[in-house]
């Protein structure tokens, strides 16, 4: 199968303003109250409400009647209507992917909320341009905006936006992976919501708690929060959200690609109806594209192969459009890289070749670790802010007790005040110390978590460096210029292959021998191609090891190949230059041995620059920490590297040795 996967929905939560949804019959007497109301606040409040019901059904319609609640309230000159008209009317261009336009009305409403000192239309705004953020994948920006909004909600108490608050705080810890985290936030926007009787939003939560699920793979438990929502959205007569838990429950059922092209096609013709430029609807289009290629690379006798075929490259293209239109610029390179995909299988390889680096070059600067480290700050400064609240609020408590003394009686205040002031500063001495002890903790594991991304960071540059990743697609780029299809195509796999498990293995502190030892193999096949096979190469594992329970660092021992290769085969006159990998165990360690007959370590120095020895000896002390962080976990079982000469009675060469202690996967 491929090395894509679906797209995950990410149902981000906008201010509703009216609490409970209306029905028909409410909305048809606000409708019949609209054509008597006088030009007041009175009408403008109803031509908002009107909007805000036709919102999830007829977006024309709810622009209509916000477009004119707008004109009434600037013509009477009633600032608070003006702002809540304003901000309808962006989430009305926000749903059409209209986002500078949403942005604009966003920001007139912010700025009327201002001056007012409305502090809860201000937080209600501060989370709807924080979903616009989040929408182009600006996930600081969306983090900053996400935490304002949440932090007035909590100074003015108020349930809805809170409940709001942690529903986007819960979706944007999902994007970064940490489900634990998304799933304790969407819990506590479920209860609130619950509580509030909010079915609206208790069918939002609902689907994300369920998408959480899906993404565990627990798909009994995905199932049944998707379809309470799917449910709830039904009874609401909510087509907005009827559209995304389709697409949702679908990908629930692979790998009947059938049955899942049944829900999007389901949910297409929802969207074609009511907005088919809506975020929501970008993302079912390229998953329908998706699940189209699946059909046909699983359906290997059907005559309607090249007919799925052309649905997933029309499907695909579509939702490429639209996330170009919408300056999506996550969704843009994946589904240029799947699109590539496609290309690949209708024997397109030039255009494939081509779409594949464009979605590789865009993937590198979304998923930066820059941006991730960016979010973790903000969300360290939010709970830091908490944190300087509750002291506040206990140094209040602080000072009704003075007040108490006071009333209690003068003649007891002097003994009072003496103890008060004396307990007052026990209990400061104490908390200053508890605090220092909390802040020197934390302290030391914010350097230990840093020293391990570093660490990680390194390992992934020394594995992918930029000279690598380019000198092999110039030679996928030479095959397909000369003609060699087929060469191209099998290069194309195998560095795909190589992308796909350093990436999924850089996601874990640990991973499976098999999978580092299947990317050290793909690694030094690429190397070979690459040098025009001037070294041969031998790979030995010992067949005791069960490489499937026992799990080591990744990305540890590619830099030990790097440096054999570069810096001994690639300057000796040796005639058979070689490169021997082997993996041996004992009782307690897995040992992992390259050796090469280069041209040793002393000589090594005389061919290489400056520069060049540096970034040789960085990677070196990038493993050196890493098995020093992996050693701190273990009190007597060590792991260790060595790098030395061979004897003189082995030749020249070198002897690159790093011992893991056995650690199993259960």
């Amino acid at each position: 199968m491929n090395k894509y996967t679906y797209i995950f929905f990410y149902c981000i939560a906008s201010a509703f303003l009216s609490a409970p949804a209306l029905g028909q019959t409410n909305v048809d007497s606000i409708l019949l109250e609209i054509r008597s109301a006088e030009a007041d606040s009175t009408k403008v409040k109803l031509l908002n409400d009107a909007g805000l019901y036709y919102k999830t059904q007829d977006l024309e319609k709810a622009a209509e009647y916000l477009d004119e609640a707008i004109n009434l309230a600037k013509k009477i000159n009633w600032n608070s209507g003006l702002s809540h008209a304003y901000l309808t009317r962006g989430e009305i261009f926000n749903d059409t992917g209209q986002h500078e336009e949403a942005t604009e009305n966003y920001n007139k409403a912010l700025k009327i909320a201002t001056r007012i000192n409305n502090k809860r239309l201000i937080a209600q705004i501060l989370n709807n341009i924080g979903t616009i953020h989040s929408q182009k994948t600006e996930e600081v920006e969306a983090m900053e905006f996400y935490s304002r909004s949440l932090q007035i909600a909590e100074e003015i108490n108020d349930k809805a936006l809170i409940a709001l608050g942690f529903l986007n705080l819960g979706i944007i810890s999902g994007r970064q992976n940490d489900l634990e985290k998304s799933h304790a936030y969407k819990l506590k926007a479920l209860k609130i919501y619950e509580e509030e009787k909010d079915w609206a939003k208790v069918a939002q939560t609902l689907n994300g708690i369920g998408l959480n699920y899906q993404r565990e793979g627990n798909i009994p438990e995905a199932e049944k929060y998707l379809y309470k929502a799917l449910h709830l959205y039904e009874k609401e007569n909510n087509k907005t959200g009827v559209a995304i838990s389709y697409s949702q429950i679908a990908i629930l059922y692979e790998p009947d690609y059938q049955k899942i092209i049944n829900l999007q096609l389901k949910s297409k013709k929802i969207w074609d109806e009511i907005n088919p430029t809506h975020f929501n609807a970008m993302v079912n289009l390229g998953n329908l594209g998706y699940t189209y290629l699946n059909l046909y690379l699983s359906d290997t006798t059907s005559n309607s192969r090249d007919t799925n075929l052309k649905y997933a490259e029309n499907y695909i293209k579509e939702a490429i459009k639209l996330a170009k239109s919408t300056k999506n610029k996550e969704f843009q390179s994946y589904f240029t890289g799947t699109l590539a995909e496609v290309q690949e299988q209708q024997g397109e390889f030039k255009n494939a070749y081509f779409n594949f680096r464009e979605f590789h070059e865009s993937n590198d600067s979304i998923y930066s670790q820059e941006v991730k480290n960016k979010i973790s700050n903000i969300q360290s400064e939010r709970e830091i802010a908490l944190r300087d609240k509750q002291i506040t609020l206990g140094k209040l408590q602080m000072k009704s007790l003075w007040l108490y003394g006071i009333i209690t009686g003068i003649t007891l205040i002097a003994v009072f005040m003496y103890f008060l002031n004396r307990y007052r500063l026990n209990q400061l001495k104490l908390k200053n110390d508890i605090a220092r002890k909390e802040a020197e903790k934390e302290q030391e594991t914010l350097l230990f978590q840093n020293k391990i991304t570093e660490s990680e960071l390194k390992a992934i540059r020394s594995q992918m460096n930029p000279h690598f990743i380019f000198n092999v697609l110039n030679n996928i780029e030479s095959y397909i210029l000369d003609n060699e299809p087929k060469i191209a195509s099998r290069l194309i796999q195998k560095f795909a292959m190589l992308n796909r498990l350093i990436l999924e293995n850089s996601t874990q502190s640990m991973v499976k021998i098999a999978r580092e030892w299947k990317a050290l193999q793909l690694y030094t096949e690429l190397e070979s191609i690459r040098f025009n096979k001037l070294f041969t190469y031998h790979f030995e594992a010992d067949e005791t090891i069960d490489m499937e329970k026992i799990m080591i660092p990744p990305m540890l021992a590619q830099p030990l190949v790097e440096n054999a290769i570069h810096h001994g085969l690639r300057h000796s006159s040796t005639a058979e230059k070689q490169l021997h990998v082997k993996l041996l165990q004992d009782e307690i360690y897995i040992k992992l041995i390259v050796i090469d007959n280069g041209i040793g370590l002393q000589q090594a120095k005389k061919h290489t620059n400056p520069s060049e020895y540096k970034e040789k000896s960085i990677g070196l002390e990038s493993i050196k920490e890493r098995l020093e962080i992996l050693n701190r976990n273990f009190d007597t079982i060590k792991s260790s590297l060595e790098v030395k000469e061979k004897e003189t009675t082995e030749g020249a060469g070198t002897i690159s040795q790093i011992w893991f202690p056995k650690i199993y996967s259960d």
